[in-house]
């Protein structure tokens, strides 16, 4: 609310203007004499001084020159109490830049019409204020348990509608609060469990260890983020980061962190951090990991595009990106659009880093794939399914012939064999040739043993692959 410093050397007028302007909607200071002015003026930085002309010790001249050469204060709206109706004493006041003047006795309601020309209407009661990047809120009159639940609801839908709107960070200070209800503990609860939903973040000042023991053995704000003070609050949030750096099988691995702003600010944080450590490190090779996002539909069109033209911008420098996204929905999402198709895409951090262990090389105008090592069933799966991945990919580009050459595998499971036959039957109506190689008498038995493979061509080496004619690899 618009607060209003009244300086006056007369006890009653300053209690009379008091009561009036509380009435009307302001919030009112008081002091006595010029040297309060300026001393309350510096310190409560008030939105309009009032102001009699003569007082003791410093009248109302002096400290309104000193006002006016005081940094941070120097532009307050003044107006000027006198009693002396002189044209020439009024020109002289105005000329020390005040906005206006009463000359007394004065009707009240002529001083609260000037008040409103020239700081406004009353405002309504805020009860929230902003400091660095976070909303903060300080529960009034905490002992008065009659209105306490009620400023708490006010806080707390105050708190909803701003992270519904994008704000993440916020300070409840309850110092002064030795305990609260049951209802008012539920009432904390319900914030913080919509807050989080919002992606946000409420951090509690508790100064009664009475009321910390109570938040911790309430089901519902057991874990509650408390504070002792209001510097520990403000500096938690700025200790806080929105994304780690670390290093995994040879990426740089960007890794989001938490939601404690909007998620856009936070992407982009992300993105100038592959950039920085790109050109002062020589880094190429990055994971952007969003595996700890528990909510998605940040991954909307417009995201997703950006991250495309992000993706093609990263390419043209030789930087290497996977992104990882632990949502099945938001990667079908990349694949749906021509822009993003072909980027790579992967639900976790452990499949975007998996090392598949085969090689490919050129012979006799085929591209011959060959497994290298063995592999437990889950990898060699894996090893498949990225094989496959690749052949796809490049197929759109242009034609190949492939040998797969299963190497030192002697099986293969169920699902791996399901995968195999479920590509090369794509394969097939693509118009892609795929032939399999299987050195081992055993895998080959398996294979047309199985009623899942058994339609599978496979051949015992790579010779024989290459100098079949055109068999074709799926019966």
């Amino acid at each position: 609310m618009s607060r209003i410093l009244l300086i006056d050397d007369e006890e009653d007028i300053v209690e009379t203007l008091k009561f009036c302007l509380e009435v009307a909607g302001y919030e009112c200071l008081s002091g006595y004499d010029g040297t309060e002015a300026v001393a309350i003026a510096s310190r409560e930085k008030p939105d309009l001084l009032v102001m009699d002309v003569m007082m003791p010790v410093m009248n109302g001249i002096e400290a309104l020159k000193k006002i006016r050469s005081t940094a941070g204060i120097n532009r307050m709206p003044v107006i000027m109490l006198t009693a002396m109706s002189e044209k020439n004493h009024v020109t002289d006041i105005l000329k020390l830049g005040v906005n206006d003047y009463v000359i007394k006795p004065f009707d009240k309601n002529v001083l609260i019409d000037k008040i409103k020309k020239v700081i406004g209407e009353p405002k309504a009661e805020e009860i929230m204020r902003r400091d660095q990047d976070c909303c903060v809120f300080k529960l009034e009159n905490p002992a008065n348990s009659k209105n306490r639940s009620q400023n708490l609801a006010d806080i707390f839908a105050e708190i909803s509608n701003l992270s519904a709107g994008g704000e993440r960070k916020f300070i409840v200070d309850l110092s002064g609060v030795s305990s609260l209800e049951d209802n008012e503990l539920m009432q904390v609860g319900d914030a913080i469990g919509e807050a989080n939903v919002n992606a946000a973040c409420i951090k509690f000042i508790i100064d009664y260890k009475t009321l910390e023991e109570q938040f911790r053995d309430f089901y519902e704000t057991e874990d509650a983020e408390i504070l002792p003070n209001y510097q520990e609050a403000l500096k938690s949030f700025a200790d806080q980061k929105v994304y780690e750096r670390a290093e995994k099988e040879g990426y740089v691995v960007i890794r989001y962190q938490s939601m404690r702003q909007s998620f856009l600010n936070t992407y982009k944080e992300m993105i100038t951090a592959v950039m920085a450590i790109h050109d002062d490190e020589g880094k190429t090779k990055f994971l952007l990991s969003f595996e700890g996002l528990d909510r998605f539909e940040q991954f909307d069109l417009g995201l997703i595009k950006d991250l495309g033209r992000i993706y093609g911008d990263c390419e043209t420098k030789g930087i290497e990106v996977k992104i990882v996204v632990p949502s099945k929905i938001v990667v079908n999402r990349f694949k749906g659009f021509s822009d993003t198709q072909n980027m790579k895409v992967f639900i976790s951090e452990d499949e975007a880093t998996r090392k598949f262990e085969f090689a490919i090389e050129k012979q006799n105008n085929y591209n011959v794939i060959s497994i290298l090592t063995k592999s437990s069933s889950r990898q060699t799966w894996n090893t498949f399914k990225e094989i496959f991945r690749g052949i796809f990919m490049t197929a759109n580009d242009k034609r190949e012939d492939y040998i797969i050459d299963f190497g030192a595998l002697n099986s293969v499971d169920s699902n791996t064999l399901k995968l195999i036959v479920n590509a090369m039957t794509k394969a097939q109506t693509k118009n892609i040739a795929i032939r399999l190689v299987a050195p081992s008498l055993i895998l080959r038995d398996q294979i047309e043993n199985s009623p899942i493979s058994k339609n599978l061509k496979i051949w015992p080496d790579l010779e024989k692959a290459m100098t079949a004619g055109e068999e074709i690899a799926l019966g």
